[in-house]
């Protein structure tokens, strides 16, 4: 299969599945720190905490769904088998 070939193939399967942040649970950080799940939830506080404290016209909904989603493409096929679009894909994916 070509590198083309395989990256539309990938592509297509992980639309099906969708982003969902939950597999991030049984993916560590680090030892002592949790999952990546638990990162991103640490991240989303961080981000309401600066969302309120210097008045940013974001939603906290909509804030709060970013951040979550910001470390979801490393579940897809697409970022196991290309890993250096490892935090681009995860836009495209959110847009499709």
């Amino acid at each position: 299969m070509s590198y083309c070939s395989r990256a539309i193939f990938f592509w297509e399967n992980d639309l099906k599945r969708g982003l969902d942040n939950e597999g991030l649970k049984n993916i560590t950080f680090m030892q002592g720190l949790g999952s990546i799940y638990d990162k991103s939830k640490r991240e989303a506080v961080i981000a309401e905490y600066l969302n309120a404290g210097y008045r940013l016209p974001q939603s906290p909904d909509l804030l709060l769904r970013t951040v979550m989603l910001s470390k979801a493409d490393l579940l897809t096929d697409m970022v196991y088998e290309f890993t250096e679009l490892q935090g681009l894909m995860g836009y495209y994916y959110a847009k499709a």
